[in-house]
């Protein structure tokens, strides 16, 4: 291992797959020895291959709290991260609110604000099955009450929202990367994690935060907020989306000086 990551890192990934990895219920350092290295070898080779070790392991830590993952979802980001706790900083508190996730994948954000803020009522819109069995089964193993799943494919049907209430607050990190800048991503992300999840449509890059602003007078109340992750090489354009039409478009940057989120005010 120590041939392909440098003796920290390897030391970093061993002490993780002892910790995470499960055999029958049981964590790998519960093993027996002769059983923790055949685990350890086999979920080696795996990290050598490439594949990402959270999804080795089957959970990555969001916020203080493990979730499932697989194939099917993206592995949650310190970015992301900042994502929620600045808009867990914003939300009005003492109020019956309704959120809106859009691009749960594995509901590491709507279930985390429900746990947060557990007087809110939290809706997570995912158009991958796969990945609402993984956002559910989050749901289940965390014990989340306050959390209602939509299936629905937010870019091509117009009528998901016709019997749900209007929304407080809408967050979102979805799809913002075009093709042409694979070169500037890690292989493991490229050839692991889904592309469904990653890739805006390359007729238009911004089609997300388009279509939310096309959609904010139906979903959205009066004086409602919208966080959003963004595509740091685009933040100018992405702004111009919702500046002609709301209150207010504030760019913020995340802890490494990027331009990584939006806060928008509804009128």
């Amino acid at each position: 291992m120590e041939e392909v990551f440098d003796k920290r890192e390897a030391k970093a990934m061993i002490r993780a797959l002892l910790e995470d990895l499960e055999w029958d219920g049981l964590p790998c350092i519960q093993l027996a020895e002769k059983d923790q290295e055949k685990l350890l070898e086999s979920a080696v080779a795996k990290i050598i291959q490439g594949i990402p070790l959270q999804y080795i392991t089957g959970k990555a830590n969001f916020y203080g709290r493990f979730f499932k993952v697989d194939e099917n979802v993206l592995i949650p980001r310190p970015e992301t991260e900042e994502l929620v706790y600045y808009a867990l900083k914003k939300i009005p508190k003492n109020e019956q609110l309704n959120i809106l996730d859009v691009g749960t994948g594995s509901g590491c954000i709507a279930i985390t604000i429900a746990i947060e803020r557990p007087d809110l009522t939290v809706y997570a819109l995912e158009v991958s099955l796969e990945a609402l069995d993984i956002a559910m089964k989050n749901v289940e193993k965390l014990g989340v009450k306050n959390m209602k799943f939509i299936h629905a494919d937010f870019l091509h049907n117009d009528s998901w929202f016709i019997d749900l209430p209007k929304f407080d607050v809408l967050i979102s990190n979805p799809p913002y990367i075009c093709s042409k800048e694979k070169n500037n991503m890690s292989k493991s992300t490229l050839e692991e994690e889904p592309h469904l999840a990653l890739f805006a449509p390359d007729k238009d890059v911004l089609a997300f935060y388009r279509m939310i602003a096309e959609l904010m007078p139906a979903i959205m109340n009066k004086n409602s907020y919208l966080f959003m992750e963004i595509n740091e090489f685009r933040s100018k354009e992405t702004m111009k989306v919702f500046e002609e039409i709301a209150k207010r478009v504030k760019l913020i940057q995340d802890m490494q000086g990027k331009d990584r989120m939006l806060e928008v005010k509804v009128n």
